[in-house]
């Protein structure tokens, strides 16, 4: 026998497997109305002979109770990043709010005498403000709530006061530019004039971002951020990321960032003693996905446009070769 139930409906007793109306045709024996056109108009009253046209095993189409949650089963981990489908999933068992971490809040401070607003035309010196706008899209696609602070000139009193301001309002202080050691760089003085700070580094081994300062005062933190775009985004991605993710609640192993494997297109030197982050597009190729190096500045930020991720060559490692297995980190 069979018994006609809607797309998702209760299982009638007895029955152990459902067919599609699109794999069955069907007789009619006696029909008290109108003639049907398809199996879908037919009265459940109707007396026919139903054809199924494929094989049907018992259980087919069928989700039987417990099968997708059980009752008392833990539908998400601690630490878990709610994701769209986790977001339905909890819908479906009836959960309509769920306790979840404080998202960071981080002041980014563009910083410079030459640094002006996108809306105005630059001057010979003058460049337009490119960090605070980038690092804000990357806070927030993190995850955390961007502060934007307006530009503070080379001032040792003018940054002082942004700093503090920023720490009552945020978690997370990223000041763009002065993190270098020239005499109008003073991000550094300012910062060690925080009381309670301690300075985690000043300077790393790494290529581009190499004049990052890190820093830490209670439970805030706070970063000095090199000017270059290029750079400013790699300190991102290596330093302040994982940090946000962490204050995210954010278990360790959803902070791997998205990577991809590939072949390297050409060679590609490094000095030794540091770590270089190679900014790489990806093309596909009769030989498969190479990645093709992005070559310029750090200062241009046209380098990270163009690239889609970045091939770390480790410290000690004086360069890859072209045709050589990488990973790219994906930005």
């Amino acid at each position: 026998e069979a018994i006609k139930i809607a797309t998702g409906g209760m299982l009638p007793a007895n029955a152990d497997a459902v067919v599609m109306v699109e794999d069955t045709d069907y007789e009619m024996t006696e029909h008290k109305n109108s003639q049907p056109t398809s199996p879908c108009d037919i009265d459940s009253q109707d007396d026919i002979l139903i054809e199924v046209t494929r094989a049907v095993a018992p259980g087919d189409n069928i989700v039987r109770i417990g099968e997708d949650v059980r009752k008392s089963q833990r539908i998400l981990q601690k630490g878990h990043q709610l994701r769209p489908q986790d977001v339905g999933a909890l819908a479906g068992v009836g959960i309509i709010q769920v306790e979840v971490y404080r998202q960071p809040k981080v002041a980014i401070i563009p910083t410079g005498d030459e640094i002006i607003p996108p809306n105005e035309t630059p001057k010979p010196g003058q460049i337009r403000d490119i960090n605070s706008y980038s690092l804000a899209g990357l806070v927030h696609q993190t995850g955390g709530i961007p502060i934007r602070f307006d530009l503070a000139p080379d001032n040792h009193t003018a940054l002082q006061a942004s700093i503090g301001e920023a720490l009552e309002k945020s978690d997370v202080v990223l000041i763009s530019g002065g993190s270098s050691v020239g005499s109008r760089d003073v991000t550094l003085d300012v910062i060690n004039e925080v009381d309670g700070i301690k300075i985690l580094a000043h300077g790393v081994s790494i290529r581009p971002g190499k004049p990052v300062i890190a820093a830490v005062v209670g439970n805030q933190y706070i970063f000095g951020m090199p000017g270059n775009p290029a750079s400013a985004m790699v300190v991102f991605e290596l330093f302040v990321k994982p940090l946000l993710q962490w204050l995210s609640g954010l278990q360790l192993p959803q902070w791997s960032a998205r990577s991809m494997k590939a072949k390297l297109s050409t060679n590609f030197s490094s000095d030794p003693g540091r770590e270089d982050y190679v900014r790489v597009r990806l093309v596909e190729t009769a030989d498969g996905l190479m990645a093709e190096p992005v070559l310029g500045k750090s200062a241009l930020i046209s380098i990270m446009v163009k690239a889609d991720g970045a091939v770390k060559i480790p410290i000690g490692v004086e360069g890859l070769e072209a045709g050589e297995d990488v990973t790219v980190f994906l930005f």
